[in-house]
């Protein structure tokens, strides 16, 4: 799957990920991905991108058409004009967890890791 770190402004203002190409973002779509929004570039065929927005529609994931020229800083032009940005991850709270923990049927599994760093 296509995707690259970014850092935009404007409504793109923190640095985020994203995914681009129509193949990856339908199948992020497809896959119950977590996207924030979808842009569309403007000028591209409705009907091209129709089970895109039909499954942005279906998972209530925000899309709008922009500026074809702002996705190609974002993607060094090979985003086929679709770019979708990733949502961040959903922690849990420690209480949540222990609770859910509490409330299963089965013995819990629960490793802790404290200062895990990342060499790279």
């Amino acid at each position: 799957m296509d995707y690259r770190h970014v850092e935009e402004s404007s409504s793109l203002n923190h640095s985020q990920e994203v995914i681009y190409g129509r193949n990856p973002v339908r199948a992020a779509l497809q896959a119950g991905r977590s996207l924030n929004r979808i842009y569309i570039a403007d000028g591209v065929a409705r009907q091209d991108v129709a089970d895109i927005l039909d499954l942005a529609r279906k998972r209530g994931v925000v899309f709008q058409f922009t500026e074809r020229r702002r996705l190609d800083r974002l993607t060094d032009g090979r985003h086929q004009g679709v770019v979708a940005t990733l949502a961040g991850h959903q922690y849990a709270e420690m209480a949540d967890i222990l609770a859910s923990a509490r409330r299963s049927e089965s013995p819990p599994f629960l490793v802790l890791l404290d200062g895990i760093q990342d060499p790279h």
